[in-house]
């Protein structure tokens, strides 16, 4: 399409600004990532606790009891931090949406003058900012919910835990 040396100092500033914060934008939906990922190790601790501390029912048959409460509330909230961190996993596209078509891309870019693609490639650009914009938002919600629910997880164990003590 066009080298970088043929830009000019703005289009030049424009390119890098837009990109710079593109990546941006990407570098924190990565670190979204990885946040989920640590919400579900420290869910993993959790249960742990529970095993460790010797919350578990002695017995299938012990119903009714407050550790099986304790421990099917967290089977049940475990259910539901994985359901939310599979919703922010799933949101991968952040790609720049550009239509594939080869007739479009032609007249978009290739037929165009220099500065009509650059412009081309700027608005493309410029929409791919906004989605991962949005993108983010959706993670950083379910995110925010994760941590309720790991919050929750840690209540429910330390109150497990108390009780189990007094008993």
């Amino acid at each position: 399409m066009f080298e970088k040396s043929d830009l000019t100092f703005q289009q030049m500033m424009v390119w890098e600004r837009l990109h710079d914060g593109l990546k941006a934008i990407e570098d924190a939906n990565d670190n979204l990532e990885s946040r989920a990922a640590k919400i579900i190790a420290g869910s993993t601790g959790a249960i742990g606790a529970i095993a460790g501390f010797n919350l578990l029912p002695q017995s299938i048959v012990d119903t009714g009891r407050i550790e099986s409460i304790f421990l099917a509330v967290l089977c049940a909230s475990v259910l539901v931090l994985f359901w939310f961190a599979a919703k922010l996993w799933s949101q991968r596209s952040l790609c720049v949406p550009i239509n594939g078509d080869v007739d479009d891309l032609y007249n978009d870019f290739i037929a165009k003058t220099q500065n009509e693609a650059f412009n081309n490639a700027l608005i493309d650009t410029a929409k791919a900012f906004e989605h991962a914009k949005w993108v983010n938002g959706i993670k950083g919600s379910e995110l925010r919910r994760m941590y309720i629910v790991l919050q929750s997880q840690l209540v429910i164990v330390g109150v497990g835990v108390v009780i189990k003590a007094f008993s």
